[in-house]
């Protein structure tokens, strides 16, 4: 997803199945949750939430599943092995 500096964005992930999965948001090489809801939402977007997000699926007994999406900023160069505007 890219959007303009300054401007709201937001990330969807949905996983079906008996029971619930519960869905889990962090930021690649962070073990910190973001969001426990099936959409990622960023109210005013900035060079620091620039980056790759990971969404865990997960249901006990069964493995995780995991879906990554990347946030950048029209208009900005990413060095994506730092996540940093160039």
């Amino acid at each position: 997803m890219s959007v303009d500096p300054g401007a709201p964005g937001s990330m969807k992930c949905t996983a079906q199945g008996n029971p619930t999965p519960t869905i889990k948001w962090t930021r690649l090489g962070s073990r910190a949750t973001l969001s426990t809801m099936s959409t990622l939402m960023f109210d005013s977007v900035t060079e620091s939430d620039i980056g790759v997000y990971v969404c865990t699926a997960s249901v006990v007994g069964f493995d995780d599943v995991v879906t990554y999406g990347k946030l950048d900023i029209n208009g900005k160069l990413i060095d994506y092995t730092t996540c940093n505007a160039i």
